[in-house]
């Protein structure tokens, strides 16, 4: 994979681990499209966080090993952005309106089971973050996760 081969050169180079960390992370998503929809948007907010300029760098030099025009990637960009931008305002898909604490009081006590059903429904936020409310979730979470099929 090419994240593991990133690492291994980065650490041969003797670069910090934060160095290697930032890097490995701008390969791991150098693949995902400019080209995307909100949720995909919200999706790479999550996992990219503060590497999202460097990674948009990223997509640029991509874009001349591939021979994309200048205008393409340009205007790709700029569509990003924007959608990067609309997408930012609505932060609140960032943190569940619950916490495990609430899990644990529908009758959940193992601690990997708790964090399985706190990352589903984070999946199921980025992908509408209007049901990110308490009462959302936690019907949620009865529903698909507790009570039985």
């Amino acid at each position: 994979e090419s994240t593991n081969l990133t690492k291994t050169a980065l650490k041969r180079l003797r670069c910090s681990n934060n160095t290697i960390k930032n890097v490995s992370q701008l390969v791991r998503y150098h693949m995902r499209p400019l080209n995307c929809g909100p949720t995909a948007v919200r999706r790479l907010i999550r996992d990219l966080g503060p590497l999202m300029e460097p990674w948009l760098e990223f997509k640029v030099a991509d874009s001349l090993g591939a021979k994309v025009s200048p205008a393409d990637i340009n205007s790709a960009i700029k569509a990003f952005k924007e959608l990067l931008r609309e997408e930012s305002k609505r932060s609140s898909f960032l943190t569940l309106a619950i916490t495990g604490d609430d899990i644990k009081a529908l009758g959940i006590t193992e601690g990997p089971v708790v964090g399985g059903i706190l990352n589903s429904l984070r999946e199921l936020v980025i992908a509408d973050p209007s049901i990110n409310n308490r009462e959302s979730l936690l019907q949620i979470a009865k529903d698909k996760f507790i009570s039985p099929k």
